[in-house]
Order: C-alpha cells, then structure tokens, then sequence
C-alpha cells in the first residue's frame, strides 16, 4: 500500500515470507518428497523434519538473514503487470525477484549488501526488468500462471520461452526429472538462501 519498506523488522518479515514460501511451494516439496522417498524416508517423516526445521528461530535466522543484508529493490507500475506462477519466487544466484502485488515488484540483489535499516522506496520499473521478470516467471512454471489480464497471457503464450517451457513439462511426470532437466537449478533454491557468504 505505502510502496516502500522503512524499517528492519518489515524486511525481516518480507524476507522470512520469501524463504518460507520459496520451501513450501508445491513444486519444491514435492521434489524433496520424492528425494526422501528414494532415500527410504517416508511422507510423513520428510514433513516432521520440515516442520521443525521451519519451527527453528535459529536456524530460520540463519536462513533469512543474508536475505535481509542484500540490497533491495522495488518497482512499481500504474497497471496489473506481474502474474503469478506456481512458484513465484524467482530466484537464481545473482537475484531474487518476487511479485508482492499485480502492481509491485521486489527484487533482492544477493550480489550486493545493504543495511537492514536502509528504507527501500519503490520506483518504476524499467521494460528489461519487466522482461526478466516475464522470462522467469515462464521458467518456473509448473502448472498454470494466473492473473487478472487475459490479453496479457495469451501474449506471453505466443512467447518462444513459453513454447519451450511447455515442451519441457507436457510429457513429465516427476518432479525430480524436471529439476534435474533444469541443471538442478530448483533444488538449489532450497538452500540458497542460507549458503550466501
């Protein structure tokens, strides 16, 4: 609403919304679910260990906090522009970008630091950002992307990076296959947050 972050203790509580929603995304945990089953570990046990894990103040601020040293940015636009997919952390080693609103964009700079005090005031966003955002929307998709513009969508379905995107996941039926087919890059997400030095 305000279209800015001013204190430290709301980019902690962003922050910790990132990490949490980024292990508890479907396409996450059901590749973790099946990694556990091949090493012998029952559904259940995989969700205990994720529930205490997740229950840790320590170890979930070990996870959060080089979230919350990275230089933040935020961007806005005066229409609906971000979709959502069903796995709308879109992270990779350099950036995190996540759509807070159809209209507000973070993005967490993992190459850069920056007090936790520092405010953060939204900006527009610019047509590479914006294309970025798209492409990696695209290619986190699992299942559906969802949002309120139709014309919007069908433009991004005519795109060469949903095209392919859609080859890769019509005939799979595993998410282990799919992750493995994109360089492991969603597994790593898992533990990236944590791992940042």
């Amino acid at each position: 609403v305000k279209q800015r972050v001013d204190t430290a203790d709301e980019k902690a509580f962003l922050a910790s919304f990132v990490y949490i929603h980024c292990r508890r995304g479907h396409a996450i945990m059901n590749s973790m679910v099946q990694l556990a089953s091949e090493a012998g570990i029952e559904k259940f046990e995989y969700f205990l260990q994720l529930k205490h894990i997740l229950g840790d103040t320590n170890y979930l601020f070990a996870q959060v906090l080089p979230l919350t040293t990275a230089c933040w940015n935020l961007y806005n636009t005066e229409t609906h522009s971000f979709p959502l997919c069903d796995s709308p952390i879109l992270g990779v080693p350099q950036n995190i970008l996540v759509a807070l609103s159809p209209r507000l964009l973070l993005e967490i700079d993992l190459t850069m630091k920056a007090s936790p005090d520092s405010a953060v005031v939204a900006r527009p966003i610019r047509q590479h950002k914006l294309l970025e955002f798209r492409n990696r929307t695209i290619g986190n998709t699992f299942r559906e992307i969802i949002f309120s513009d139709k014309g919007l969508l069908e433009s991004w379905m005519c795109t060469p990076e949903f095209q392919d995107r859609h080859k890769l996941v019509f005939n799979l039926k595993s998410y282990n296959a799919l992750v493995a087919t994109v360089g492991s890059r969603e597994l790593w997400k898992v533990n990236a947050f944590g791992n940042r030095q």
